[in-house]
């Protein structure tokens, strides 16, 4: 059996009188019909399964969800039983501004591509969505709806957040390491070369320092340093009387560099010798501070 369509109409020639028949063949058409349908089939399918948002809206001045996957639904933060045709896509944009301009953008250019918008969350969060969107027209040229992709890009947006954050750290610590020495000073705690070691803890102690400068008889000159690491080397470690002069147990010489010196030559030079306090110069050649490594990064921060 082969469906068709009949069309007559009614003639009069040679004072004769008749009909002409049209006989169409609809066979084609349905077989069409039918394979559109199994394609718009297919197609929802496919949108029910990936991951990607695949959703359309109204053409209207506020657009309205006609249609939208399980992922666009879940991007949106839309509950599945939310009724999709009274939900207006603007009214989920977070900000007023990003709102109108996406209303402009479809208004104007009839579509858009990866525009970047903040959608607030249930839970309190914000979500950061890539959207794209094309114009899709009636047979008369009109803009009948719009078909649009989102994707979620909340995780790019963070890393892109923290590697700026990074960089500007980074920046912030290559000034801090070309600063001169002498902008990170502190007084420094001195002892006479004399002084017996249990004395010259407890100023250390006192004084919350991890070292201190030991200076000759004769004016001061600094000649060495005491730190902890001496204190358990030379005098836990080898049990010596804690009435021993600290010149006994002191590290000389005093390795130094001048105020003038950047603070990444200190912390080299701290490396290249296996130290962990250094001396300070000043434009005379006298040590006149002790810096630490750990409380250079201490004044960095």
């Amino acid at each position: 059996l082969v469906e068709v369509v009949l069309a007559f109409t009614r003639i009069a020639f040679a004072g004769k009188t008749g009909f002409i028949m049209i006989a169409k063949d609809l066979s084609r058409h349905r077989s069409l019909e039918e394979e559109l349908g199994r394609s718009r089939e297919q197609y929802k399918a496919l949108t029910e399964k990936i991951n990607v948002g695949v959703f359309r809206v109204t053409a209207d001045a506020a657009p309205v969800f006609l249609e939208a996957n399980p992922a666009a639904r879940q991007l949106f933060d839309l509950d599945e039983f939310d009724d999709l045709s009274a939900l207006h896509l603007p009214d989920l944009i977070h900000d007023e501004k990003d709102r109108e301009h996406f209303l402009n953008a479809l208004q104007t250019g009839g579509g858009m591509q990866n525009r970047l918008l903040s959608f607030p969350r249930r839970d309190g969060q914000s979500s950061f969505l890539s959207i794209s969107m094309v114009a899709v027209k009636s047979e008369d040229g009109e803009i009948a709806c719009y078909d649009g992709i989102v994707e979620d890009i909340t995780q790019q947006k963070k890393s892109e957040a923290e590697r700026d954050t990074l960089i500007e750290e980074l920046q912030t610590s290559l000034l801090f390491l070309n600063e001169p020495l002498k902008n990170c000073l502190r007084p420094m705690q001195t002892c006479d070369m004399n002084t017996p070691v249990e004395r010259a803890v407890q100023l250390m102690s006192r004084n919350a320092r991890g070292a201190v400068a030991i200076t000759s008889g004769d004016g001061g000159r600094v000649i060495g340093i005491l730190t902890d690491r001496d204190l358990r080397e030379r005098i836990l470690l080898e049990k010596r009387d804690t009435a021993t002069s600290v010149v006994d147990i002191m590290s000389a010489p005093v390795h130094s560099l001048p105020d003038t010196a950047p603070v990444y030559e200190a912390i080299l030079k701290m490396q290249e010798k296996g130290i962990h306090h250094l001396g300070v110069r000043d434009a005379e050649g006298n040590v006149v501070s002790i810096v630490r490594n750990a409380e250079i990064g201490r004044a960095h921060v």
